[in-house]
This record gives structure tokens, C-alpha cells and sequence, in this order.
């Protein structure tokens, strides 16, 4: 999952050009909709919000159990899936002044999330 994490830091890091991390196993619609939703999520919660990255993370971990999946249905761990998505939310928000405005970070935000999910299901 690593390989796929530099992907998005470096899309948090040019202002959202480029596409969301994803693991290396093909998955359903459902589980690619639901493990891009609970990332998503986060990052947007991490730019308009005060939550440490921890509580960010644990929050989309727990949205993603109640969806029915766990991070180990997606070719990683907890603790590697906590580590790849805190360090995206501090990159994000180190570079909060990418993106001109709260519309312009949503409408990237909404692209990744779509291209996140047309990659967990072709892996």
C-alpha cells in the first residue's frame, strides 16, 4: 500500500494533481466505495477541521468496520494504514494553500476519491 500512499502525498503536495492511493488487490465496487469514502472523508475533515490526525484516522478505520470492511481487506495493515493517512493529513494540511478555496479543494478532493475507487476495483 505504500507505493500507492506516495501517490497521493505527492498529488497533497501539487495541489491535488494526481490520483488517491489504492491497494494492490482488485476489490468490489462496494468495498473501493467504502475505503475511498472513509479517506476522503478524513482529508476533508482534516482542512476544514481541529481533529489530530489520530482521531482522524481512528474515525475512518471505525466508519470502515461499520461499512463491513477492515484494513485488511485492502492488502495492508491498521498500523500501516494509520501511518500512510496521518502523514497525508499532515501534508495536506502543511499545504493547505494549494488549493485557492474551499470549492477548488472539494472538486479535487471529489476527483481523487472517484479515480481512488476506479483503482481499487481494476488492481
Amino acid at each position: 500500500m505504500r507505493k500507492y500512499f506516495t501517490v497521493l502525498a505527492a498529488a497533497l503536495l501539487m495541489g491535488g494533481q494526481g490520483v488517491a492511493f489504492a491497494a494492490p488487490v482488485s476489490v468490489s465496487a462496494d468495498a473501493a466505495q467504502a475505503m475511498c469514502q472513509v479517506q476522503f472523508d478524513a482529508l476533508k475533515s482534516a482542512r476544514s477541521g481541529h481533529d489530530s490526525a489520530d482521531l482522524l484516522v481512528n474515525h475512518s478505520i471505525i466508519d470502515l468496520m461499520k461499512r463491513g470492511y477492515a484494513v485488511e481487506d485492502y492488502a495492508t495493515t491498521a498500523e500501516s494504514y494509520h501511518h500512510d493517512m496521518a502523514l497525508a493529513i499532515s501534508k495536506l494540511r502543511e499545504n493547505h494553500k494549494a488549493w485557492p478555496d474551499e470549492a477548488a479543494f472539494i472538486r479535487t478532493m471529489e476527483s481523487q476519491q472517484k479515480a481512488c475507487q476506479v483503482q481499487l476495483m481494476k488492481r
